[in-house]
């Protein structure tokens, strides 16, 4: 003991889970060259946290290991030179599991396009998903409340079908750690550079068939591929993060011929123009149908739906070879959407009612045995096809990988798609052949105004709409199909 010494000032405690962060006014006194820290839980015997010293110019201890809903005595004492100790100041604190805080997670995910970016944990015993918002271009976060000073191990991950590295980021790089609320109540990090700088970036835009390609891959050849790529944005931009100095630079889309060029990272401007395969497309795809001739599947709804005339689906065609589908309808909408289910083997979702898109009161039974994926499209807005790989998960397929073209003026509307058996996660024509039904949707929870086949189509169907009771689900048990 050196009863010469003073004692630390201010010292307070913070609980939090299985953790206790201890707080003082390090000490001006010349005698004063650290200090130590004992923690005596309940009537237990007290025990030393610091054998060496903490520096004299600490004022803060995060405290580890203490017993949840236990009242724990703090005991800080000032050291000299030689090692001998003040009396002590203490404080006393109960941490608890209820102990959370709100935490803020950034993370600049320009090289993943769209995403969609979602945060996964992997230190609660199974991976927990945390999906995240686009705030700006590429820039996701996320708020969640969590344990405070628990330190927790995640990923960032990209939830796209054509995301790479299986959706997650940093291959070959550990997990991020955290250590909840101990410097602050956030975190933000750059995709995929996780134990490595962050380079600098270079920037284009990837364009193909006469428009900008949505999801196309770019990739720095010359630096690691694993890391050093990017995925495209709705209008063809693309940021990749890129060691410094001259790079060969890739873009590959489906469908498209590879392009390759030089750029200097950072740099900008660095545009890349794709040319369409040829393949043996039995339609051509540009919203026009009259050369759609012999086809397989043609049914005509004339009647007008319950949106009124102007949300009525009128035709709907559809066709396959041993490398396509081919679907190709005409409809009316205002304020509503138009969604074409697709039914491609065995399993699949018996309802929409729960999908994390596109939501809708649907059920789906009889002659078909789920849904498997299924196109959508909002008055004249770009269409998405996404696949179903549960009851809820809908992921969306990327553009490049099929092709698709619409024309009209509202309310008046066609449709015409050629979708490989490939991103529909086939490897080829299925053999019973692929249950089509489709209609006019109001919004999330909602069901149909028109369905297509119905009784009043050509050939009919035993589909139905509910009441408005009912959310006007739609049930499907008659779909048209294509082989």
């Amino acid at each position: 003991m050196n009863p010469s010494l003073p004692e630390v000032a201010a010292l307070a405690a913070r609980p939090g889970d299985s953790a206790v962060e201890l707080t003082w006014t390090p000490s001006s006194d010349a005698g004063v060259s650290g200090y130590r820290v004992y923690a005596r839980t309940g009537d237990g015997t007290e025990r030393l946290l610091n054998f060496a010293p903490l520096p004299k110019d600490t004022g803060k201890y995060l405290a580890r290991g203490v017993t949840n809903d236990v009242a724990t005595t703090f005991r800080v004492v000032t050291v000299d030179t030689t090692g001998a100790e003040s009396t002590g100041a203490t404080v006393r604190a109960t941490p608890s599991s209820k102990n959370t805080v709100k935490v803020t997670f950034t993370v600049d995910a320009r090289s993943q396009g769209n995403g969609p970016v979602e945060l996964r944990r992997f230190d609660t015993g199974s991976q927990l998903e945390l999906p995240m918002t686009q705030e700006s271009r590429g820039i996701w976060k996320t708020t969640a409340d969590l344990p405070l000073f628990r330190q927790i191990e995640f990923k960032f991950g990209n939830d796209g079908s054509g995301a790479k590295n299986s959706g997650y980021e940093g291959p070959d790089q550990g997990n991020r750690r955290y250590v909840v609320g101990a410097d602050g109540n956030s975190y933000s990090g750059t995709y995929d550079f996780i134990e490595v700088p962050v380079p600098p970036v270079i920037e284009g835009k990837v364009t193909g068939a006469g428009g900008p390609l949505s999801g196309a891959l770019v990739e720095a050849g010359s630096a690691n591929p694993k890391l050093n790529y990017a995925l495209t944005f709705a209008d063809g931009g693309y940021t990749l993060f890129a060691p410094a100095g001259a790079q060969t630079l890739k873009a590959s889309a489906a469908g498209f011929t590879d392009a390759t060029r030089q750029a200097t990272s950072p740099g900008t401007g660095a545009d890349l123009t794709l040319t369409r395969e040829v393949t043996n497309a039995k339609y051509t795809i540009d919203g026009v149908l009259s050369d759609w001739k012999t086809l397989k599947v043609s049914v005509q709804s004339p009647m007008k739906g319950g949106f009124d005339a102007d949300n009525n689906f009128l035709t709907l065609l559809a066709d396959s070879d041993a490398t396509y589908l081919y679907l190709a309808y005409t409809y009316r909408v205002l304020g509503n959407s138009a969604i074409v289910y697709l039914d491609t083997g065995a399993g699949g979702a018996l309802k929409a009612d729960n999908f994390e898109a596109w939501k809708r009161a649907v059920t789906f039974g009889g002659g078909m045995g789920g849904v498997d994926a299924f196109v959508a499209r909002y008055e004249n807005q770009a269409a998405q096809l996404r696949r179903v790989s549960s009851d809820t998960a809908t992921p969306e397929v990327l553009p490049a990988d099929y092709r698709y073209a619409a024309s009209g003026t509202l309310p008046a509307q066609t449709v015409e798609l050629a979708i490989p058996w490939t991103a529909l996660g086939l490897t080829g024509a299925p053999a019973g052949g692929v249950n089509i039904v489709g209609g006019i949707f109001g919004g999330d929870g909602y069901g149909a105004g028109d369905i297509v086949p119905d009784a009043n189509s050509t050939p009919s169907g035993a589909n139905t709409i509910g009441t408005d009771s009912e959310q006007r689900r739609a049930t499907f048990t008659a779909p048209v199909n294509v082989k």
